[in-house]
């Protein structure tokens, strides 16, 4: 498995080594099973006015994000070496300090999943434009409904 991080942003020191940590051990497990994955991260900054900006620094303000995101694609249907298809399964992580409700971090993560479509949204990001359109609607508007079995 291999990384490539290009942007760093700031991370709760709890959210990163609880649910965070939880969920890229997921990935290497998920990795072992179906191989070829592909994974998209990144911070979500709120836009609604009801909640404010949180900021660290005196000088450089650095904006904290609200939410991250992650997508993951495994391969679906591969043909001569190269996938075909993918089922996609997609998170929008609240950046909170603890997960909340007594959850553990399997149910939060349940919880918290989304359509590729809301991280679109909320991001204005746009994924899969180089597929046929069909194709990314179908990525796009899946709803995921639980974590892949191990």
């Amino acid at each position: 498995m291999s990384l490539l991080s290009t942007t760093y942003v700031p991370m709760l020191k709890e959210f990163y080594k609880g649910v965070w940590v939880h969920l890229h051990q997921l990935l290497k497990e998920w990795h072992s099973i179906f191989k070829d994955l592909k994974v998209i991260v990144g911070p979500i900054y709120e836009k609604s006015y009801d909640v404010p900006s949180h900021v660290i620094g005196n000088v450089d303000k650095v904006k904290i994000p609200s939410h991250f995101f992650m997508i993951i694609l495994r391969c679906k249907v591969k043909q001569g070496g190269s996938c075909e298809d993918f089922t996609p399964l997609s998170f929008i992580l609240p950046h909170r300090m603890d997960v909340t409700n007594c959850q553990n971090y399997n149910e939060y993560l349940t919880d918290n999943e989304a359509r590729i479509r809301d991280i679109e949204l909320m991001t204005g990001f746009e994924f899969f434009h180089n597929l046929k359109v069909e194709k990314a609607l179908e990525l796009r508007t899946f709803l995921p409904n639980g974590l892949w079995t191990l």
